[in-house]
């Protein structure tokens, strides 16, 4: 514009000079995440909060509660981001199959094909994750269970879940576990997948296997989602090893 503004003689220079901004990794898309103390606290929360006491017995508000209980620990579970995760219909949700973890613990695995126009990177995927469970109450919970219904729905309707309630039900939520600065902090809903991603981290699973369920380079992982805490700095740190004939041997 400036250029075509000079050869018009309409100003006198050819270009702005503009002082070169500099910004550095951490300051790009920065967002706290969850202590595990304090997603704890919200995960202990959310049964008070969709108890018949706190709804007051009125079955849409318990039914809407539910709906944000049940999408709370789907999203932390998948990894999913939130325009995929509200965007899923009951379509995507391939298979649920109940099975043994690494600890002979009884878990429920979930099979989701994310599809490319809900997907951020435009890229779809196929993911098997945790939290399958949840996704059987969803549907306690709903009438709306065709294939081309969302699967978080509108209580009353087959439309999806007014997006102005998702956050209204996350500030009550953030104050009601007492994190009253959590827009300071920049926690959203968006922070579950920070969460999700930090405890596969925390499980040991490589960053490449993560990189795939979670639909983001590995790159960006290690950049933006590779949320240390104390715990894990610590058990960094204690880490030895001992030299033998063979070379070197880790001692966890």
């Amino acid at each position: 514009m400036i250029g075509y503004g000079y050869r018009q003689g309409l100003c006198h220079f050819q270009k702005c000079d503009f002082r070169i901004i500099k910004i550095g990794k951490d300051d790009i898309g920065k967002r706290d995440v969850f202590t595990l103390s304090e997603y704890d606290k919200l995960v202990r929360y959310l049964r008070t909060y969709t108890s018949d006491k706190e709804c007051k017995k009125d079955d849409f508000i318990k039914r809407e509660r539910l709906m944000v209980r049940y999408c709370i620990l789907i999203a932390s579970n998948t990894m999913l981001r939130v325009g995929e995760l509200w965007n899923l219909t009951w379509g995507d949700v391939v298979d649920i199959e109940k099975t043994k973890d690494n600890q002979n613990k009884d878990v429920h695995l979930v099979t989701i094909n994310v599809r490319a126009e809900t997907s951020k990177v435009r890229s779809s995927r196929k993911i098997i994750s945790r939290g399958g469970e949840y996704f059987l109450k969803v549907k306690q919970n709903t009438e709306y269970t065709d294939k081309k219904h969302y699967v978080f729905s509108s209580i009353d309707g087959t439309q999806k879940f007014d997006k102005r309630k998702w956050y209204l039900h996350w500030g009550l939520l953030m104050n009601g576990i007492g994190i009253d600065d959590y827009k300071e902090r920049n926690l959203t809903w968006y922070s579950l997948r920070h969460f999700g991603i930090t405890c596969r981290i925390r499980a040991n699973v490589s960053f490449s296997d993560i990189s795939k369920i979670a639909g983001t380079s590995v790159s960006n992982i290690e950049n933006h989602y590779g949320h240390y805490d104390d715990d894990m700095l610590k058990k960094t740190a204690l880490k030895n090893f001992s030299v033998q004939e063979d070379g070197l041997v880790l001692n966890d």
